[in-house]
């Protein structure tokens, strides 16, 4: 039963990774330029988050990420941030996705559904079967660790699959078979191109409208897998060097001059918030710290104490009373064109990306 629980478990993260891709397919209008980039983007969450530690953000800071961290999630302190490790297997459901229903007389019947890319395709059947026929077999199969790697491998099989059954005409086992990577793309481009000009002159029925649909699909999968092999590095993991914050009370100079940002924003809101959070997140469930899970709440305080949106109150207190006179100790910095606070925020930042040079 455990064995059973698992491999459900497998499929459904597998589905919720193949939505992630879907959903970068589609915010890029299926234009293989902007999928690179989405997606190269994506690939570096990692780096993102390692960004952030101390409230440096130094490379990858901007207002988006500020914005999306706290106006538009509201979290609680069990709730963590997940980075997907992509698997072959997720392309698999971008074109077929399959599950078991079990009737009153326990008998189990195979219930088909079609992929995220073609959940909005007519001719519903004629698609479905020529899924299901072509791929099912992929279903059936457990990658091993060597082939969880191989991603233009695995989207390579997908392809010919599909092809072989849709285009039986000019499709040759041998020639395909002998096919490289790149050779396959460029020939499924080259079938592309003609079916696009029989549209074109108006000759394409609604057969050839679908193959269509799916050469095209194959070919984004293609760039997706190109995207990832090139630009995933299995190496690069989560890290936590102002993790120190929350678990000693003491911080040690060190730390503090490293991550001045977090060390500022925390000390600011010491009493008001520091303390209460330190007292409820000793649950092993409020603090994850793992190669590619952190609880969402660090990660938002790396955000908001990040040093370029720092109020230093500089103006609140401006003018400073010294001796019975009062003094505005911004004004001189403030006349040669400079602010007070910008003084400062860009100092310290300057300090910090010559330290990390």
């Amino acid at each position: 039963m455990e064995f059973i629980v698992n491999i459900y478990e497998k499929k459904v993260m597998g589905i919720i990774r193949a939505l992630i891709l879907y959903r970068i397919i589609i915010l890029s209008g299926k234009k293989k330029e902007k999928i690179e980039k989405m997606f190269v983007k994506f690939l570096k969450l990692t780096e993102i988050i390692n960004d952030q530690i101390g409230g440096k953000g130094l490379k990858h800071f901007n207002n988006d990420i500020l914005k999306w961290t706290t106006s538009s999630i509201s979290t609680d302190l069990e709730d963590y941030f997940i980075i997907p490790k992509f698997e072959p297997k997720d392309f698999l459901y971008l074109f077929l996705i399959t599950y078991n229903e079990e009737k009153e007389n326990k008998e189990v019947n195979v219930k088909r559904c079609k992929g995220f890319l073609f959940k909005n395709n007519q001719d519903d059947e004629e698609l479905l079967t020529i899924l299901y026929e072509s791929l099912n077999v992929y279903e059936q199969q457990e990658l091993n660790n060597l082939e969880k790697s191989q991603f233009q491998n695995y989207i390579r099989k997908i392809g010919i699959s599909l092809f072989k059954l849709i285009m039986p005409d000019v499709y040759d086992e041998n020639t395909f078979n002998e096919y490289s990577y790149s050779e396959l793309v460029k020939r499924l481009e080259e079938e592309e191109k003609n079916l696009e000009d029989n549209v074109k002159k108006s000759k394409i029925n609604i057969i050839h409208k679908m193959n269509l649909d799916i050469i095209k699909n194959i070919l984004i999968c293609f760039t997706l897998a190109t995207i990832h092999e090139q630009n995933y590095n299995s190496n690069i993991k989560l890290t936590y060097e102002d993790i120190d914050f929350f678990k000693k009370k003491n911080w040690n100079k060190n730390m503090m001059s490293e991550n001045p940002g977090m060390t500022f924003w925390l000390t600011k809101n010491y009493s008001s918030f520091y303390i209460n959070l330190i007292s409820k997140i000793d649950s092993n469930n409020c603090f994850i710290t793992e190669d590619n899970k952190i609880s969402f709440w660090y990660f938002q305080i790396r955000i908001v104490s990040n040093i370029h949106i720092f109020e230093y109150n500089c103006y609140n207190q401006k003018n400073v009373e010294i001796n019975n006179e009062k003094i505005n100790v911004g004004k001189e910095l403030e006349e040669n064109g400079m602010k007070v606070e910008e003084f400062i925020k860009n100092s310290i930042i300057d300090l910090l990306k010559k330290k990390n040079l």
